[in-house]
């Protein structure tokens, strides 16, 4: 490990500037980043996601623009093949950030979203106006919030079931939490209080 390879930031309720620590390591100094990126994931101050989304929205823009050529009537591609296509290259990466999906706020959901219709407008050669009941029910895909809580639901389920003693620990630690003071933000474990058998104990 190297100071210059390390990074530490501060995640607070307010979005004020936040003090600078010298945390060192080895006698050098770990430099303050407000954004650190870990696993693909761009976090944030306050963890709004906001620095995630945005990157989100500009990886996926460069995309749509490959979907606009393969969409072109020279290529020939069926409405179902270039969903496919939309489903690998675009909504592949919101599904990877799907973790985050209790976190934001409708601005930012509308975001994703706006993302997910342009794509189905480009597909179908749909006008600007296109409503977003309407794409979907022309795409038969569901709104990009609908299909984070699904993705969500479906990882606890599994690993629920899985004898892994990390995961039970920390679905106790919630549910130790839960009930000790009120919840002030909600969190993705609060969607799966019944999932993770979340009840008050006795």
């Amino acid at each position: 490990m190297a100071p210059s390879k390390c990074q530490y930031t501060i995640f607070a309720k307010c979005n004020k500037e936040q003090k600078v620590f010298d945390m060192q390591l080895f006698g050098g100094k770990i430099p303050y980043e407000a954004n650190p990126t870990s696993l693909g994931v761009t976090f944030d101050p306050t963890m709004s996601y906001k620095a995630q989304v945005k990157k989100i929205k500009e990886k996926c823009s460069s995309r749509l623009n490959i979907l606009k050529i393969i969409s072109h009537k020279s290529w020939a591609l069926t409405e179902k093949t270039r969903i496919s296509i939309y489903k690998s290259l675009i909504g592949s990466v919101m599904d990877y950030s799907s973790f985050m999906s209790s976190q934001l706020s409708d601005t930012l959901k509308k975001t994703l979203q706006a993302t997910q219709n342009n794509a189905m407008r480009i597909i179908f050669k749909m006008p600007y106006d296109a409503t977003t009941e309407s794409l979907c029910n022309l795409s038969a895909l569901p709104l990009v919030e609908h299909r984070m809580f699904e993705l969500n639901r479906r990882y606890f389920e599994s690993a629920m079931q899985l004898p892994n003693e990390l995961i039970i620990d920390l679905a106790k630690g919630f549910k130790r939490s839960f009930f000790a003071r009120p919840i002030e933000k909600k969190t993705l474990l609060c969607d799966f209080k019944t999932i993770l058998k979340i009840y008050k104990p006795d």
